[in-house]
C-alpha cells in the first residue's frame, strides 16, 4: 500500500464526496441527491481555502487536507459551487 499527498485536482472531487458520503450518511437521508450533498460540502469547504491536498492510497482519492487562512490566493471552486446549488435547488 502507497500513502501519498498531492495537490487536488477537480477530478478527485468524486470521489472524495463518496467519502464524505460514506461518514457524514448524507445518502441515507436522501438517496437521490445524498452525493450532491456531499460534493456540495466538499465545495464549501474549499471556498475561500488557500490549499488543499488529496491523501491517496495506491492512487485512489481517500482524504483531504484544506488549508485556510495561510497566506495570499485562494482556491476558486465558483462555478461548480453554482452549479451544485442549481441542481440542489
Amino acid at each position: 500500500m502507497t500513502v501519498e499527498l498531492r495537490n487536488t485536482i477537480p477530478q478527485d472531487y468524486k470521489a472524495l464526496s463518496e467519502a464524505i458520503d460514506f461518514e457524514w450518511k448524507f445518502s441515507t437521508y436522501t438517496k437521490e441527491s445524498g452525493l450532491l450533498i456531499a460534493e456540495y460540502y466538499l465545495v464549501k469547504c474549499l471556498n475561500g481555502a488557500n490549499h488543499a491536498v488529496t491523501a491517496t492510497i495506491d492512487g485512489e482519492p481517500k482524504g483531504i487536507v484544506v488549508l485556510k487562512d495561510t497566506g495570499p490566493g485562494s482556491i476558486d471552486v465558483s462555478s461548480r459551487k453554482k452549479e451544485l446549488e442549481e441542481a440542489l435547488s
